[in-house]
């Protein structure tokens, strides 16, 4: 996919960001010419993606209607198992930028602890509902339930990778039930759609809330309209990207496609917002230091940081560079590696090739630093 190249930050212009700083005058560099044409095109974007949709198939009868009616529940149960993994997968990646450690040494430690936890935790479920876990298994649902409920918690605590054991999480998460526990099956309702344009304006709405979130929560003291516009738009680039894929590969029609594309929307909005932190922390800790030789009068430590800082493309105009790194990770895991119909969705791989690229823009040491 199309990535947007930071805006490069030259050692005096650093300083000189500093001293305004300093003398209270805000300061805000004004976004990137890519992104400002892809707030252009997004709204284009989406009714091109709503004007695309294929027609539904008319229904054949007889036998070659059960064949094809064959086909489309093959299609759809291949379409579940993607999403399923890929909803995992982006749990684990989101996990990883959550905390401090590299994301490509990160994702093989989490996904060994997801596959010890997941066991324990089926181990646990098992004997308190009296088999014998030598003999019994949970059902295929199931042990996707249990890793998509360790994941979940491991994104909000990346750290508990080494800081919780698997056989004392599975003892917390599954107590013994008590004699007299009777709990009502739950009901789980099927999706409906509310009409394609609806349904995409929904998709957007939910990934934009977490992102909203993860920028009230880190500030790079930019006008917020035009923030979520950026996100929106470049969401809409790598949703239909990777919707577009899973079509081709399945031969999906538009209702299940519409299906792979709001699924998309919701990852992509999970990953954004965590790379947007990502890359505020990091940028606000180079930012810190710089800040700290500046201090104690080392202009050749501050002439280093800031090479650093552009290299590593920090700052609010790099947010689109990162996440096209970590959709790289992503698809890595996903669309990249379809798994094989025998292992399922729930075994998360071993590994994860790409290599990881994250990182606000310069500061003092109290108020969130306009980055």
């Amino acid at each position: 996919m199309n990535t947007v190249r930071s805006t490069t930050i030259p050692p005096a212009q650093l300083g000189a960001y500093l001293t305004q700083m300093r003398t209270g005058v805000p300061v805000r560099s004004a976004p990137a010419l890519a992104l400002t044409a892809m707030r252009q095109t997004a709204a284009g974007h989406v009714t091109a993606t709503a004007t695309a949709a294929t027609p539904l198939p008319v229904p054949v009868a007889g036998e070659e209607g059960e064949t094809q009616q064959a086909q489309q529940r093959a299609t759809r149960e291949h379409l579940k198992r993607s999403l399923a993994h890929s909803k995992l997968m982006s749990l684990l990646v989101s996990a990883a930028l959550r905390q401090t450690q590299a994301v490509k040494e990160y994702l093989p430690r989490a996904s060994q602890w997801l596959a010890e936890c997941a066991h324990q935790l089926a181990t646990q479920l098992l004997r308190n509902a009296g088999l014998d876990p030598a003999t019994a298994v949970l059902s295929g649902y199931h042990q996707y339930e249990v890793h998509r409920l360790l994941a979940a918690l491991i994104e909000r605590n990346p750290d508990w990778v080494s800081q919780r054991s698997p056989e004392k999480l599975a003892a917390l998460l599954a107590p013994p039930l008590p004699a007299n526990a009777a709990w009502s099956s739950e009901e789980r309702r099927d999706w409906a759609s509310a009409g394609e344009s609806l349904d995409l304006e929904w998709g957007y709405a939910r990934a934009l809330a977490r992102i909203t979130v993860a920028l009230l929560e880190h500030d790079f003291h930019r006008d917020r309209s035009a923030v979520l516009a950026d996100a929106r738009a470049v969401l809409a680039r790598a949703a239909t990207e990777r919707a577009d894929r899973l079509r081709q590969r399945l031969d999906l029609d538009a209702s299940t496609y519409r299906i792979a594309l709001l699924h998309y929307l919701n990852i992509g909005g999970r990953l954004y917002a965590a790379t947007l932190a990502r890359v505020h922390r990091e940028s606000v800790a180079l930012i810190q230091d710089y800040q700290a030789c500046l201090n104690r009068r080392d202009p050749s430590g501050a002439d280093a940081i800031a090479r650093q800082y552009r290299e590593r493309r920090l700052g609010y105009d790099g947010i689109a560079f990162h996440f096209a790194a970590t959709l790289h990770q992503f698809d890595g895991l996903t669309l990249d590696r379809e798994p094989e119909p025998s292992e399922g969705f729930m075994t998360p791989p071993a590994s994860a090739s790409p290599t990881h690229r994250l990182g606000c823009a310069p500061p003092t040491a109290s108020p969130s630093p306009p980055v």
